[in-house]
């Protein structure tokens, strides 16, 4: 099998399961949940968080957030280089969310990314409730799939993305 046919299988894999886990619909309680937990993954609310942290924190947790925020930063530039050459379109229309409108490109998922982050650094900044990162990541990367923003493959490369980002930083 060639290299482009895995791809074309792994692509179709990929819309088939999406599929599956997509609401159908526009109404339903659970679909407000899960508006409200995929703008959890927002960059606004990310940007507002560290900067009440870092005027808030002593000198350790504002080291942290400067961490949190390269490992952010150092995703979305990864994010966004990938978006402009693979140009994968999202799976439907979704009203309501405004990161469409100024990115039609879903491939990979720059809300994953920025929860991938939290998902490795919030225990090592915040280590009384950052744990609750990964279970915040893994629900906001269902929420995009759900509602038809992003494919299987987007969050899970998007969580990969910031998991990899924040090792990076760390290790600087």
């Amino acid at each position: 099998m060639s290299g482009r046919s895995v791809w074309h299988a792994l692509v179709d894999w990929d819309e088939r399961v999406s599929g599956h886990l997509r609401f159908r619909g526009t109404a339903g309680s659970c679909r407000r949940l899960a508006i409200l937990i995929a703008h959890v993954g927002d960059g606004w609310l990310w940007l507002l968080g560290w900067g009440v942290a870092y005027a808030l924190g002593d000198e350790t947790l504002r080291r942290g957030v400067l961490r949190w925020v390269a490992a952010a930063l150092l995703a979305a530039g990864v994010v966004g280089a990938t978006k402009l050459v693979l140009r994968r379109q999202r799976p439907t229309e979704a009203p309501g969310f405004y990161s469409v409108r100024y990115d039609a490109h879903s491939f990979p998922s720059g809300h994953a990314a920025r929860m991938g982050v939290a998902a490795f650094l919030g225990p090592l900044v915040f280590p009384t409730w950052g744990w609750l990162g990964l279970p915040c990541a893994l629900l906001v990367a269902w929420a995009r799939v759900a509602l038809g923003l992003h494919y299987v493959l987007d969050v899970a490369v998007g969580l990969s993305l910031g998991a990899s980002a924040a090792l990076a930083v760390c290790w600087l």
